[in-house]
């Protein structure tokens, strides 16, 4: 009865995960009161016959490849200082989670929303741990008339067998991968939008009659 509604990132509401097979990958639900027992045995506040497995998972074993993050068992462990911060996140279609400690410190922090945005939870989380970790500014819509998107319409050759195909609906412009659903895009000008289901943007490569030539995706920098 106390379950929180879902939401897209337009803050409308959508349907949560429900399934049968592999819940841990998105379909938990919990409170930020048993987060934070979890918190408690993870950081070791709390005698538990976990402990053995919580050390096994907590171990660096991996590199990510940034040259600063590992990876334990599920766990990324980021260097924050003399410190190290050992997180995981998740997200669903209507909501984010975040989850992390600082191994040194013995303190932690969980963050929910009910909002599936890449704002406010990760970059909250973490500053919360430590201030130098700047809070994301989610990017700044402009106002761009519909009829500009008829210039950008169409579908882009990403890779071999992977296309981007644009398209308008009504006064908004969405962009479906292959074998992946559409998300709207949002602009910041008229040749510039971004996702705000994911830290992504597109920009497109226009002639002088606006008509767009191609486009870019970046995505994780």
């Amino acid at each position: 009865a106390r379950f929180a509604a879902s939401h897209d990132t337009d803050f409308n509401p959508v349907a949560h995960w429900d399934w049968d097979v592999l819940e841990g990958a998105g379909v938990l639900r919990s409170t930020a009161n048993d987060l934070a027992k979890f918190l408690d045995a993870l950081v070791g506040n709390t005698d538990t016959p976990l402990a053995p497995a919580i050390a096994l998972a907590t171990e660096r074993r991996a590199e990510v490849g940034d040259g600063v993050t590992g990876m334990g068992l599920g766990w990324h462990m980021t260097p924050l200082g003399e410190d190290e911060m050992i997180w995981h996140n998740g997200g669903t279609g209507g909501a984010r989670s975040f989850l992390a400690f600082m191994r040194d410190a013995g303190i932690g922090v969980a963050v929910l929303s009910n909002v599936s945005t890449p704002y406010g939870v990760d970059d909250l989380g973490a500053h919360i741990l430590n201030q130098d970790i700047p809070l994301l500014a989610p990017p700044a819509e402009a106002d761009v008339s519909p009829a500009v998107f008829e210039g950008l319409i169409g579908d882009y050759s990403l890779a071999p067998d992977v296309n981007a195909t644009v398209y308008a609906e009504g006064d908004a412009l969405y962009v479906q991968l292959t074998g992946q659903g559409a998300a709207r895009i949002y602009p910041a000008s008229e040749t510039e939008y971004f996702y705000r289901m994911v830290d992504a943007r597109i920009v497109f490569d226009v002639d002088e009659t606006g008509e767009a030539i191609g486009l870019t995706l970046y995505q994780f920098g």
